[in-house]
């Protein structure tokens, strides 16, 4: 088997594993719901649907790189009715409950050249609280315009986490990994999280 077939299918299964934890958390939500959700915990389901969508294809996008088509040709097919399934259920969800307002935690800022608490986004994650729960709002995060030549990943215990940039070509995340220098198209990505809130 070629390693970028490998690479791919290890990052498709990272992106299965948060699928389903994604579908976990959203169905023990629904149980314990007695069908009224609060604001916010539609807001939460909308967001873990929605990445479900992006990991699917997040998948389908490295497979498409790498060299071995019978594992292209063999998967093709289950991803892409997958990702059906998920656009319809992510629907179904939304007609069924109205958008939210998103609640605010405690801002922090970081800017490259010293214009906030940290210089780089990396630091500002790790200094968001941990496991936190839905009914406390989202950890905010406020990206000061500037380039940021870094790659964030976000641990799966960082959760509800928003940032805010300046717009676009303002606040700019950027790197050089290229599938051309062995990296899958997963890995090259500047962010890395499913259920980050990210406005740029």
């Amino acid at each position: 088997m070629y390693k970028s077939t490998l690479l791919a299918l290890e990052d498709c299964l990272f992106l299965a594993q948060q699928n389903i934890d994604s579908f976990s958390n959203t169905l023990e939500t629904l149980k314990s719901s007695d069908d009224a959700l609060q604001s916010y915990q539609v807001d939460d389901l909308q967001t873990l649907l929605s990445a479900t969508l992006t990991n699917q294809e997040t998948c389908l996008d490295g497979l498409m790189l790498a060299s071995d088509s019978s594992i292209k040709n063999a998967l093709l097919v289950p991803i892409s009715n997958g990702t059906m399934h998920y656009s319809v259920g992510l629907a179904l969800f939304t007609h069924g409950w109205p958008l939210a307002t998103k609640r605010g935690e405690p801002i922090r800022c970081c800017g490259p050249n010293g214009g906030g608490n940290f210089t780089n986004i990396n630091d500002a994650v790790a200094a968001a609280p941990t496991n936190t729960v839905a009914s406390k709002g989202y950890f905010l995060i406020y990206v000061v315009a500037g380039v940021y030549n870094e790659y964030v990943s976000i641990a799966s215990n960082k959760k509800y986490l928003m940032m805010i940039g300046e717009g676009i070509n303002q606040t700019v995340i950027t790197g050089n990994r290229s599938v051309d220098d062995g990296w899958t198209t997963f890995n090259s990505a500047t962010f890395s999280k499913p259920n980050l809130i990210l406005i740029m």
